[in-house]
């Protein structure tokens, strides 16, 4: 406080030193999944598309996964509460699997 910061402040070297090993990534199967990451794809109406989540496994490895059905994505698209956290079911549709909220 009252000194103005160095012209070169980097924390970088910080940010790697706290960051864990990264999780790991696999195909998608049914079961609980809780949301860490979620973007909604729209069409040029307005109107949404999809939504994309990335999502936390109870095993601690992550997976992708879309979403279509109304009530999970107005769950991400909620401005009033982030979807981040947010726990569901992965379940087949069709010949993939897809995210929808508990």
């Amino acid at each position: 406080p009252g000194a103005p910061l160095a012209k070169r402040y980097y924390v970088q070297a910080q940010a790697d030193a706290r960051r864990g090993a990264v999780p790991e990534l696999i195909a998608p199967t049914p079961g609980p999944a809780t949301v860490e990451s979620a973007t909604v794809l729209y069409e040029r109406d307005g109107g949404v598309r999809h939504g994309v989540v990335i999502l936390c496994l109870p095993s601690g490895v992550r997976t992708i996964a879309a979403v279509t059905d109304a009530a999970s994505v107005g769950a991400l698209t909620d401005p009033d509460r982030t979807p981040v956290g947010r726990v569901g079911v992965l379940a087949p549709a069709g010949a993939r699997v897809e995210w929808r909220l508990a």
